[in-house]
């Protein structure tokens, strides 16, 4: 039987970037519990002790409740050159995206021609940015329950912008809230939780292939927000925020239908990549 991982979010664990890197923990099943199983054949005992080992761990490793907390973006897979810099203004020093890297909120994330980048804002919530792509990380905040004799996310909750570019994106399908938050020219699209969805910037207006789910945009002028529901597009100008035609279907149109099925794809790479992470706590994967 494989070790039992679990990813807690530890006050000492704090980087210099002012977030919250998750920590790994590792809990090994003891053989005489394995052996024990094995003989009831039943999993689901080893299973259940595996979970008080892995209570025990985050009090010895010093992980704690935490209410709310700031943590950092990761980059799960890349391609071709992109970049991360402090600052959206031209010339702001650059450092090259790598596999795992960390990205704190204040931080601009860039794909060159060709490249693209997987991001992961928070556990199940995933950005596949398109080449030529820039966009700003805002805010990323977990809510946790202090209530549960495990840490237990509640809430999840990011803010992006979108500056240019394109993007297809997935939230988790949690039992718990989560919001995301992307904000464009045009105005502020909001995700809530188990959607994914296709969005871009263009030079003039913002365009959104609704792949999966129902959501609500809000224009820069004001005014009641606006809902989109799966299977249709939008798009919204960039100048006045106003909709430039009523949705449309994305099944016959060419280009809708590439963007639904891009989306589609992340949301179940994003599912294969949990899948592969099967011994982490539902909750605590990031992915």
């Amino acid at each position: 039987m494989p070790s039992v991982k679990a990813l807690c979010l530890a006050e000492n664990e704090t980087s210099h970037d002012g977030g919250v890197i998750p920590m790994q923990i590792v809990v090994s099943v003891p053989r005489e519990i394995r052996k024990r199983a094995v003989e009831l054949n039943n999993p689901f005992l080893a299973g259940l002790m595996a979970l008080v080992l892995v209570q025990q761990a985050f009090i010895l490793s010093g992980c704690d409740y935490i209410a709310q907390t700031r943590v950092l973006a990761q980059v799960l897979q890349t391609s071709g050159e992109s970049f991360v810099a402090n600052s959206e203004q031209v010339g702001a020093a650059r450092t090259p995206l790598r596999l795992n890297s960390t990205i704190r909120p204040g931080q601009v994330v860039e794909t060159t021609s060709g490249a693209t980048a997987m991001v992961s804002l928070l556990p199940g919530m995933v950005l596949l940015l398109n080449p030529e792509t820039v966009i700003k990380v805002d805010d990323l905040r977990l809510i946790t329950d202090r209530r549960a004799a495990f840490y237990y996310i509640q809430s999840r909750q990011a803010i992006v912008r979108l500056i240019r570019g394109s993007a297809s994106v997935t939230t988790p399908p949690t039992v718990e809230s989560a919001e995301l938050r992307i904000i464009t020219p045009a105005g502020a699209l909001v995700a809530p939780r188990a959607t994914c969805f296709y969005i871009r910037v263009g030079s003039d207006a913002v365009h959104v292939t609704a792949a999966k789910g129902q959501f609500t945009f809000q224009s820069k002028s004001g005014g009641a927000a606006q809902k989109l529901d799966q299977g249709y597009y939008e798009h919204w100008s960039s100048a006045t925020g106003a909709t430039t035609s009523a949705p449309q279907a994305a099944e016959g149109n060419g280009d809708a239908s590439r963007q639904l099925k891009q989306a589609l794809e992340l949301e179940h790479s994003v599912s294969d990549l949990l899948s592969q992470r099967g011994n982490v706590l539902p909750g605590f994967a990031s992915p």
